[in-house]
């Protein structure tokens, strides 16, 4: 090989022949990056995505990666809904609540594709309800007029009180309510005095996705039932309906239909002093002896503690029990019509329930039931009015082997 030397370069030109003799060294050694192959993966987050009300939203995002493990950021992500009656997604993969239920929704690149499940619920238990609401209502009972408010706030242990204020002919009426969880069974009670319709029921039932709904079951008898339906979950409304079936169930009717939409807390009305002219006969008004504000006593002479009883909704009678101690109760009686039965529905303050159902006579009222969560013992409870104006209440159970007293108290006003 000829030797070089550096007069055979121009000046300059020796080093610019080093520079490139590098340059080309450097680049015959390194590993060039690969280029991208195609979609191999999707990954979808969050894998799961639970909503509440309709038109709530939320996104999902999506990585494409290729077999390696690369992220492709510029790959288009398709995005579909399973069932888009439930929930739709939009080229961005927001996903928004359209129905209640479960919906798959997949993001796919090409032939490769991820799906994950979105699930709108609706409100799960009716602690929601808390607070004050307006009412347009769609359907009434007829001559009933609401005043377009409802007032819900707490009352013994997990009770919820709502009442809701209005018209029946022009004259004030009310529909007061007492709800609970039932322990820990998810059911949920509720017993109502319905002043506008002279009603008194006690509904039960478990919370489906986007329904919650309460019946009266067998209680009302004759084939009759009626039931309380929450629907149509939104952030800030949702609808009430009450409907009544004389066929066992087998076809509904509409009593009640309203959209409750959520306002500032509603002052509580005051209880009506006078009876509805739905609860005015002599059936609806058979436990006025018992209204009265009193301290109870037993045989023994102490006192078991006070009872403030009145009229409630204008038709039916509320107490408000506190023991010598620091516990209470809160009890809503009244009269079913079609059953020809009074009923008390009775929440402790620490969260027991007692439902009772029974016949008045002149001077007296007996309630019987069997106990929530101990069936096999049936509670009896009488209360007498006596000829000098006081009442005595006596409250037996029976376990199957005869009746045991429990509490015999005489009631003296205050």
């Amino acid at each position: 090989m000829a030797r070089l030397s550096f007069e055979s370069f121009p000046a300059g030109g020796f080093l610019a022949l080093l520079v490139a003799g590098g340059l080309v060294a450097c680049s015959s050694g390194a590993n060039p990056t690969p280029a991208p192959g195609p979609p191999a993966a999707i990954q979808v987050s969050p894998p799961f995505r639970s909503l509440v009300h309709l038109d709530e939203t939320a996104t999902l995002s999506a990585v494409v990666t290729d077999a390696s493990g690369t992220v492709l950021p510029d790959a288009a992500v398709a995005w579909a809904s399973g069932d888009p009656s439930v929930v739709s997604v939009d080229a961005q993969g927001t996903v928004t609540a359209r129905g209640f239920g479960s919906s798959s929704v997949t993001a796919s690149v090409g032939s490769v594709s991820r799906s994950v499940s979105v699930t709108v619920t609706g409100e799960t238990d009716l602690t929601f309800l808390e607070g004050g609401w307006t009412l347009e209502a769609d359907v009434a009972p007829p001559g009933v007029a609401s005043d377009g408010t409802v007032s819900v706030r707490r009352d013994q242990g997990d009770a919820l009180r709502i009442v809701q204020s209005g018209t029946r002919d022009g004259a004030p009426v009310q529909s007061v309510a007492l709800v609970m969880p039932l322990f820990n069974t998810g059911r949920w009670l509720l017993a109502r005095v319905d002043g506008a319709r002279g009603r008194y029921g006690v509904f039960d039932g478990t919370v489906a996705p986007g329904r919650i709904e309460l019946g009266s079951g067998s209680r009302l008898g004759a084939g009759t039932e009626e039931r309380v339906v929450l629907s149509e979950f939104r952030a800030a409304s949702f609808r009430w309906t009450v409907e009544g079936s004389t066929d066992g169930g087998a076809t509904w009717s509409t009593v009640e239909d309203a959209v409750w939409t959520r306002s500032a807390s509603n002052p509580v009305p005051d209880d009506l002093d006078t009876p509805s002219a739905a609860c005015a006969d002599a059936d609806h008004r058979a436990f006025d002896f018992w209204q009265g504000n009193w301290t109870v006593t037993v045989p023994s002479g102490g006192v078991a503690g006070t009872n403030l009883v009145h009229l409630v909704a204008g038709c039916g009678v509320q107490e408000n029990w506190r023991d010598a101690g620091s516990g209470g109760g809160v009890s809503l009686n009244g009269f079913d019509p079609v059953s020809q039965r009074w009923g008390q529905f009775y929440v402790a303050s620490t969260g027991g329930v007692i439902e009772l159902w029974g016949t008045a006579d002149e001077n007296s009222m007996t309630l019987l039931g069997p106990q929530f969560g101990n069936p096999s013992v049936t509670d009896r409870v009488v209360w007498t009015r006596l000829a000098d104006g006081r009442v005595r209440q006596r409250w037996d159970a029976n376990a199957g082997a005869g009746w045991t007293l429990v509490f015999d108290g005489t009631y003296s006003p205050r």
